[in-house]
């Protein structure tokens, strides 16, 4: 028995260490591996709704090895599908039971656990078989699919497989063989045939970064030593479980990857591989941005900027190997998992979410029994990293149709309407250049061609709208085509240019065309097309040469830093060529607003000689002030030297206010640290100028109060600052610096309006004023928009309005106080007697050489920026501004003609006010795109009619006075905005993601008439009333999930066609809200006849909002606000104003003296408005009496002797403040109206 029992244990002893000696299996030369991938993509908002859309992609990856590190990859039986569905998980079904009220809100955790990918890898029968048998209608109602060959609506969506012969594009490239290095774990050194596209390659790269392993991290770099010279005890080859972390390269970038490897408990000679990807610390991310705007991220100190899109990915790998032998190995399987977390606003509620799921596991191995072919003719693709390239876009076989059509298909065709418009602009983008001059050049007529109708001519005016922003090269050689024939007008080629300017992404190529449309025969017979160019040159050098817009020229050309330097230099030179080729101020003034706009180091030394060097002297002060401002792009990156040249300009008395005050706002602009803003603080103590030092303090001070993320460090310094600074107050005739803000923190969104304005002594109107538009949005702050103007000699211009005579030296200010010094007779002439100290000083006066100040040259000009580049400006005819002075009239003869018999004013404009998109990589290498777009049409038609009696201006009427205004005024205006934000995954076929589709419209219809009789003071304002119901404003927004699938098909002339099919279905929000919140309110249906209603209807982001916040991403939103005929709608509405006189026939000729004296020192009148609702059974009447009346306080002095009172008038009225009634000079006074906040008597001492 003993023996059996040895010869037992021997066996399994002997069988054991068979199973030792047994090889692993690790790649080995001359075999093939063939590997099942999978991978798929799904997007949603998972705390609203369950719905989500994607794609699903199954192939076989075949790895031959070649050597040991020559690797050979080919992908076989691809197949693609489409995902469109709703989620109803097991836990989601265990909260519905356990919910106690049909109002409680959905925890958390349902939110993780509701979207989590182990639930969207259900059988695919169950998920179809749920939609196929859904008996709710109105589930099926939004989920809509649109073909653009057959146009079809379809009521149900889910996946479907897309057919093979749809895919015979994406397949003649995926299919094509690979060829990479291996070497211990590391992807390097991809090569593909050169005919493949980058985005094949992509695909490819996403399923090698699966194989990237670093077994070993002391041969790469090692980011977890706690010295330099010992590595941890984590790095022990022979230990079990080890954890360090590397800077590892992947198909997303090159990011700090956190490793976790250890032996697997159960399977011998297997480990267990854990990886996980901070993309908070990378040297090198892959990713692509291009806008038309441009705008930067505010960065606090110490502080991370917030991504807009956030990204984890985390990666687990079973790997056979053996422990002796680390450079050895085989993948038995592997698994990525990623989301990428799109949040626009709060942490809570609102996240769009895509999820990224991809697997490999080993099929088989084998000896190689096919060899794969080399690709060739081969290129060199690099790394693993990502590359983003072109995207070769087939012709659109609709233009050829387009084409082929009538005259009136082309123009019912083009009549765009909002949702349109972008949809032209992306159509015009995928044409070539030779098909975009056949179409617009066709379409495109001579502006000598008149168009008789106006529906033609809106046709050309949005397609021309639409080529400025192409954004491409060829849409810009197309428009210097279009110039050069003369079939645009002025107006038009002014447009264009700037448009084009804005939309294009600028290349050296495009920014020489744009200079060869400075130097072109039109623009130097066109002012306004000069100009346009000139500035449109300068907005797209700052765009190549910028490092906040994509397209810079360092991107053009990486490796040539000579020849980068050479075009600096040249642009550079032709912006100082044209200020000193300038024959006239206005040119100067051209081309400094260029340099303003272009923002070149280069031009900075120019533009100080104009500011403060021998030039100055003798330089108008409108080119000096534009100087200053030119620099505003310079000043943030040379902040110290633009310091040196503007603060001495600030800090010197004898400049003028504009000029210090300007120099002051880039100073600013170059965000100046604590020391710098202490030092202009403490000169407001020694400031002599009321006009600089207001501005100065009202600036610090609305900087210390700003609400805006961008200011948060000024915020901090300005509040130190003002300690030191003299507190300025001097009223809203001194210069001064304003903001108001609304900013919701919960949103993370607000805006502010800066308005500036720059006063003169000798006027009482502001030489200079601007008001500035910021916006900031998702973490991105930008100036919108900012508009000013700047006049000088306007006190002359209004002197000569109000009918002044030239020759007097008196300012409009005396006009201004007629009334008051009528009022004051009595003081007046109490002032006039002169003492013998007056009449030696008016001799010592007299005697001095001093003359009286003189109005300035009228000249002037109005501008607009757009996102910090001007764009546009107008300058005042000087001729014209002279002769209003001279004759109190401006030449418009002409228009005032037209205005008799009825001036027709029809204007459209069509444009984009937003146009964004970011792209990362997904670990699929598919790009996930955020785009952001907005198109705006605007239209107004309006009939005018107007007739003075006798005449407009003084001459026509031989300075008789107006006796009457007729006017009489037809008209609508409308305009329309569509915003689209959509985060979408691309995989050349199949595109699916979640999108959101804003709508907003408004109506203004204006038919009115109205009459001025001023000689008898009867005045009459007539108004149409609807006939039918009118959406004066409407706002509507929608979420939805959504795939779009591009196909093509031959059509009955065998040409290829692409068609797209589009499905989608919407988030309700029933995941947060069963019922969406309703309000609605109306009024004036029985008062007015005329029924106002305004309607809302929004999904709560945390169920208890009631009101209508702007959370577009919870559900669908709508607001309404309509008018419709009430109870007896009147036909219109008549408004009579009528001012009365009181009788007084009764009263004796010296009481009739005694109340009109009295009434007019009251200033009183008597108004009597009358309301009639026309109706031919039911009028309304409603009758208004209105009595104003002035008073004036007259407060004594009182002295301990209170019989002795002295007369001196010491406060006057103060307007729109206070009216005190006076009995008689010594009775009580009392106050009838508030001052201020509060209501108070006058003090006990002036009572008696």
């Amino acid at each position: 028995m003993n023996r059996v029992l040895l010869l037992l244990l021997g066996l399994c002893l002997a069988q054991a260490n068979i199973g030792q000696d047994r090889p692993v299996s690790v790649y080995d030369q001359d075999h093939d591996y063939v590997y099942r991938y999978e991978g798929d993509i799904k997007s949603g908002i998972p705390q609203t709704s369950d719905r989500f859309s994607g794609m699903k992609i199954q192939a076989d990856v075949r790895l031959q090895f070649r050597t040991e590190q020559d690797v050979f990859m080919r992908l076989e039986k691809i197949s693609l599908k489409t995902l469109l569905g709703e989620l109803d998980s097991p836990e989601e079904k265990k909260m519905q039971m356990m919910k106690t009220s049909p109002e409680e809100v959905v925890p958390d955790q349902m939110y993780q656990d509701s979207f989590k990918q182990d639930h969207l890898d259900m059988a695919e029968d169950w998920w179809m078989t749920r939609w196929l048998h859904k008996e709710s209608s109105e589930e099926t109602q939004d989920s809509e699919m649109k073909s653009s060959e057959s146009g079809e609506r379809s009521e149900k969506s889910f996946s479907r497989e897309v057919p093979e012969e749809d895919m015979r594009e994406l397949l003649k490239h995926i299919e094509k063989v690979i060829k990479f290095r291996y070497e211990e774990g590391d992807v390097k050194d991809i090569e593909a045939r050169k005919d493949e596209p980058q985005w094949s390659v992509n695909f490819k790269r996403g399923i090698l970064h699966l194989l990237q392993l670093t077994m070993d991290p002391r041969k790469s770099d090692i980011m977890d030593r706690d010295d330099d010279v010992t590595p941890n005890m984590s790095y022990d080859k022979f230990a079990t479980e080890r954890i360090y972390r590397v800077m590892e390269d992947d198909v997303t970038g090159r990011c700090e990857t956190l490793y976790n490897i250890r032996d697997n408990r159960v399977q011998k000679n297997i480990r267990e591989i854990i990886k996980t990807k901070d993309y908070r610390n990378c040297e090198e991310r892959s990713e692509h941005a291009q806008a038309i705007q441009s705008g930067f991220i505010p960065q606090e100190q110490g502080e991370e900027p917030k991504e807009l899109l956030e990204s984890s990915v985390q990666t687990r790998a079973y790997v056979m190997m053996d422990r002796n032998v680390h450079d050895k190995f085989m993948v038995k399987s592997v698994e990525s998992r990623g989301q990428h977390v799109f949040q626009p606003y709060s942490d809570k509620g609102g996240d769009v979410i895509t999820f990224a799921k991809q697997s490999l596991k080993l099929q088989e191995s084998a000896d190689r029994t096919e060899e794969l072919p080399e690709p060739e003719p081969a290129e060199r693709k690099g790394g693993l990293m990502f590359v983003f390239g072109t995207r070769d876009q087939p012709r659109d076989r609709d233009w050829d149709s387009y084409m082929r059509m009538g005259d009136q298909q082309k123009q019912e065709l083009t009549q765009m309407k909002k949702e349109k418009f972008m949809n032209l602009v992306e159509e015009l983008r995928s044409l070539h250049q030779d098909q975009l001059e056949t179409i617009i050049t066709e379409e495109i007529t001579s502006p000598q061609e008149k168009q008789q109708d106006w529906r033609q001519q809106n046709a050309r005016k949005v397609l021309l709208d639409a080529l400025s922003l192409v954004g491409k090269k060829e849409a810009l050689k197309v428009i210097q085509q279009l110039m050069e024939q003369d079939k645009v007008t002025d107006d038009e080629s002014a447009q264009m240019l700037t448009g084009i300017s804005l939309s294009i992404q600028p290349c050296p190529e495009s920014v020489s065309n744009m200079m060869d449309l400075v130097k072109s025969r039109r623009s130097q017979s066109s002012p306004q097309v000069r100009q346009s160019a000139w500035l449109s040159l300068g907005t797209m050098l700052h765009g190549l040469l910028s490092e906040r817009r994509e397209g810079q020229l360092k991107r053009h050309l990486p490796e040539n830093s000579e020849m980068i330097m050479q075009l600096r230099r040249l642009y550079s030179q032709e912006l100082l060529t044209c200020l000193d080729d300038a024959q006239s101020d206005d040119e100067k003034l051209m081309c400094l607003k260029a340099m303003g706009n272009a923002g070149l180091e280069d031009t900075v030394d120019r533009l100080h000689d104009v500011i403060t060097g021998k030039e100055s002297d003798v330089t108008p002060l409108e080119l000096r002030v534009e100087a200053i401002r030119a620099l505003w792009r310079v000043a943030e990156r040379l902040p110290h030297k633009t310091l040196n040249i503007l603060y001495p300009v600030f800090n010197n008395p004898e400049r003028d206010p504009e000029e210090r005050t300007a120099a002051f706002d880039v100073i600013m602009a170059s965000n100046p640290p604590l020391s710098v803003l202490e030092m202009i603080a403490q000169s407001t103590q020694r400031e002599t100028s009321n006009q600089v030092g207001q501005y100065v303090y009202t600036c610090l001070k609305k900087l210390s109060e700003s609400e805006l993320p961008k200011d948060a460090r000024m915020k901090r310094d300005c509040t130190i600052a003002l300690r030191l600074a003299k507190p300025f107050n001097k009223g809203i005739q001194y210069s001064q610096s304003r903001r108001f803000q609304a900013i919701d923190r919960d949103m993370q969104m607000g805006a502010a309006l800066d308005i500036n304005t720059v006063a003169d002594r000798s006027s009482v109107w502001p030489r200079y004023a601007s008001a500035k538009l910021g916006l900031h949005a998702m973490g991105y702050h930008m100036d919108v928009m900012e508009t000013g103007v700047r006049v000088e000699g306007l006190q002359a211009m209004v002197d000569s309005l109000f009918g002044k005579d030239r020759d007097e030296k008196k300012s409009v200010f005396d006009y201004l106080k007629r009334k008051s010094q009528q009022r004051h007779r009595t003081e007046s002439t109490w002032n006039s007697r002169k003492s013998l100290h007056d009449i030696e000083m008016e001799k010592i006066q007299q005697k001095l050489p001093v003359e009286t100040r003189r109005h300035s040259e009228p000249q002037g000009h109005v501008y607009m920026k757009w996102f910090g580049n001007e764009i546009r400006f107008d300058q005042l005819n000087q001729q014209d501004m002279q002769q209003l002075i001279d004759q109190g009239r401006w030449p418009i003869t002409d228009k005032e003609e037209q205005l008799r018999h009825g001036m027709d004013t029809h204007v459209t404009k069509a444009t984009k006010l937003v146009e964004a998109s970011r792209q990362i990589p997904t670990q699929l290498g598919l790009p996930i795109t955020l785009d952001m777009n907005s198109a705006l049409l605007m239209t107004s038609d309006v009939n005018t009619k107007l007739k003075v009696n006798p005449g407009i201006f003084r001459e026509d009427r031989d300075n008789q006075e107006v006796k009457g205004v007729d006017c009489e005024v037809k008209g609508n205006q409308e305009l329309a905005l569509q915003f689209v934000g959509k985060m979408s995954v691309d995989c050349y076929v199949i595109q699916s993601g979640v999108e959101l589709n804003a709508v907003m419209t408004t109506q203004f219809p204006l038919s009115g008439k109205m009459s001025l009789d001023l000689e008898n003071k009867k005045h009459k304002l007539t108004i149409e009333t609807p006939e039918k119901e009118r959406e004066l404003f409407v706002w509507r927004s929608e979420p939805f999930v959504f795939t779009e699938e591009s196909r093509s098909r031959p059509n009955a002339d065998g040409i290829e066609r692409e068609d797209k099919i589009f499905k989608k279905m919407s988030i309700q929000g029933r995941k947060t809200q069963k019922w969406p919140n309703m309000f609605h309110t109306s009024f004036g249906r029985e008062e007015l006849g005329l029924e106002f209603s305004l309607d809302s209807r929004m999904v709560s982001r945390q169920n208890h909002e009631k009101t209508c916040p702007l959370h577009p991403l919870t559900g669908p939103m709508e607001l309404r606000l309509a008018c419709k005929p009430g109870m007896h709608a009147p036909t219109q509405i008549d408004f009579e104003l009528q001012q009365t006189e009181d009788t007084v026939r009764h009263l004796s000729p010296l009481e009739r003296l005694v109340f009109t004296e009295e009434k007019e020192r009251r200033n009183e009148r008597r108004m009597e408005v009358t309301v009639v609702a026309q109706h031919p059974q039911h009028p309304r009447t409603m009758k208004i009496k209105l009595n104003t009346y002035e008073e004036v306080c007259f407060c004594f002095r009182v002295f301990p002797i209170y019989h002795l009172l002295n007369p001196l008038v010491i406060m006057l009225m103060v307007f729109n403040r206070t009216v005190v009634h006076l009995s008689s000079p010594c009775t009580k006074i009392r106050r009838v109206l508030k001052w201020g906040e509060g209501s108070r008597d006058l003090p006990q001492t002036l009572k008696a």
